[in-house]
C-alpha cells in the first residue's frame, strides 16, 4: 500500500477495496458461525460450569468482525503517512472505552465489558470508515 500510495492512487484505492472486501467476506461468516454456535462451543471447551459466558462470546463475535477491519484501516493509514489522523482516531476510542467501560462494567460486570467494547468498536469503525470512504 505504500508504494502504490506513491506511484498509483488508482492502485491503491483498487487494493484497499479488494483487502476490505475480502476480509469482510471471510470474517463475517466466522462471527455469525460463532455467534450460533456460542453455546456449543463454551460447552465443549469449558463444560457447563460457564454457560453464563455464552452471552459474553455472542458479543465478542461480533466485536471480533469489526475489529479486524479496524485493521486495514489502521495498515492503510499507515501506509498513507496518516499517523496523526491514526492516533487522534485511536486516542478517542481510548478514551471512549474508558468511560464507557465505567458505566458498563459498574452495571453489567462481565457482560458490559463484552458490550461496552463492541460499541466502542463500532463507533471506532465508522470514523475509521467515513474518515477513509472520503478519501478514497
Amino acid at each position: 500500500m505504500a508504494r502504490f500510495y506513491k506511484t498509483s492512487k488508482r492502485s491503491l484505492s483498487l487494493t484497499y477495496n479488494k483487502t476490505f472486501k475480502y476480509s469482510y467476506i471471510l470474517v463475517l461468516p466466522i462471527s455469525i458461525g460463532t455467534y450460533m454456535l456460542a453455546d456449543k462451543i463454551i460447552f465443549l471447551i469449558y463444560g457447563s460450569e460457564y454457560i453464563n459466558s455464552v452471552i459474553m462470546l455472542k458479543i465478542l463475535a461480533f466485536y471480533s468482525l469489526f475489529f479486524y477491519l479496524i485493521g486495514i484501516f489502521d495498515t492503510l493509514l499507515m501506509s498513507i503517512h496518516r499517523t496523526n489522523t491514526l492516533l487522534k482516531i485511536n486516542a478517542f476510542s481510548v478514551v471512549l472505552l474508558t468511560i464507557s467501560n465505567y458505566v458498563f462494567i459498574y452495571n453489567w460486570g462481565y457482560n458490559g465489558l463484552a458490550i461496552s467494547n463492541l460499541i466502542v468498536v463500532f463507533i471506532t469503525f465508522i470514523i475509521y470508515f467515513v474518515y477513509i470512504s472520503n478519501k478514497f
